[in-house]
């Protein structure tokens, strides 16, 4: 049996919506820089006096501020953006570290029925990596074989029935089949293209401002100015978009892997279990960074210590002295940070739980279990 075409319109449906907002997002960034080389570059290349004469009457004084200008920009961006990528690469090694042990027999069961749901699917099963951690959880992920399905150590011995593993990897396929998985930082082709044209564009800006100055009023060359940087934030901003477009959506996945079972109750069922297993104990430590919780199948949102608890560790663990570093406000903007993480994961859980309810009235009423 294939994918059912309910779930496959909803995955392509989602395809198509990426692919016109990226192209849409990537016209919008070229159209920029046509613009800028169309309007005044090429114009001054040809020695379009009338154009820019302030740039002529100094030798070309204002041209090279603006290149040197430009330059301490992309230094500056280089300065600020290299280390946040380094830290997310490293928090991404750590999120996917492979177990040092395991079960192998209690892997066969998630093996089993990840091959089972992948030819009901109709698809290759994709490769099930065992990560380091004792909380049970799955998340699908980039490894080093492509898109695969991580699950942690911990989930090997987690209290499954055989059909709500089978929900959980159906989920976890589905999830892959709509290539909504979490990248390793810097694989993300559309996000690292966008963001170095954008780069491009403000530095061909900064020089094509410095060329705009018709007579002698300014005025121009300051709505010159003012406009070109609203289509850059505008540019910057619809960038976002498509990124919070391409985020994780489990809600969808949870429709695709119930046309894949055939068993939304045990998927229902699974969703509630892996819940309580991950947030009834309280133990889940807060984590550093936020990369990686939104693809869990079943996100922490009840942590298991305080905002203070929390900076004391990470003092301890990065040797530095908390004493003296505006404790009492940090604790503060970290609780609402916690706050949010846990009302935004609690959200989600009553979508998903409303959505599969749906879908099991909707087989009870013969309507499928499509959307």
């Amino acid at each position: 049996m294939k994918l059912q075409e309910s779930a496959l319109r909803e995955i392509e449906g989602y395809k198509r919506k990426v692919l016109t907002c990226e192209a849409g997002c990537f016209a919008a960034l070229a159209a920029g820089i046509v613009a800028l080389l169309g309007l005044v570059v090429i114009p001054y290349a040809m020695g379009d006096i009338h154009f820019s004469p302030l740039v002529k009457e100094t030798g070309g004084s204002r041209l090279i501020a603006g290149g040197l200008i430009a330059v301490g920009l992309a230094v500056v961006l280089l300065a600020v953006f290299l280390p946040g990528y380094f830290r997310t690469r490293r928090y991404f090694a750590i999120l996917t570290a492979p177990a040092g042990s395991y079960d192998s027999r209690a892997l066969g069961r998630f093996l089993n029925a990840l091959e089972g749901v992948a030819e009901t699917a109709g698809v290759t099963a994709p490769y099930l990596a065992v990560l380091d951690g004792d909380i049970p959880n799955s998340v699908p992920l980039e490894t080093r074989s492509g898109p695969g399905i991580g699950i942690t150590a911990g989930m090997l011995d987690a209290d499954l029935t055989y059909p709500e593993v089978q929900a959980v990897m159906a989920h976890e396929l589905s999830s892959l089949v709509s290539g909504d998985y979490l990248r390793r930082p810097g694989s993300f082709k559309f996000e690292t293209a966008a963001y170095g044209v954008l780069a491009a564009l403000a530095l061909l800006s900064l020089i094509s401002i410095a060329m705009v100055r018709p007579g002698h009023s300014s005025a121009l060359t300051f709505g010159f100015a003012a406009l070109v940087w609203a289509y850059l934030l505008g540019t910057g901003f619809l960038i976002r978009r498509v990124r919070k477009l391409r985020g994780h959506d489990p809600v969808r996945a949870d429709t695709v892997a119930a046309t894949i079972t055939e068993n939304p109750e045990a998927l229902a069922s699974a969703v509630t279990t892996m819940d309580g297993l991950v947030n009834r104990r309280r133990r889940y430590l807060f984590p550093p960074s936020e990369l990686g919780l939104d693809y869990m199948f079943a996100p922490p949102h009840n942590w298991s210590e305080t905002p203070k608890a929390y900076l004391e560790r990470r003092a301890r663990e990065l040797d530095y002295n908390l004493e003296g570093r505006n404790v009492g406000r940090r604790v503060l903007a970290l609780q609402q940070s916690m706050d949010e993480l846990s009302e935004q994961a609690q959200k989600l859980l009553e979508k998903r739980t409303e959505n599969i309810a749906r879908i099991v009235r909707d087989r009870g009423a013969g309507g499928g279990s499509g959307p």
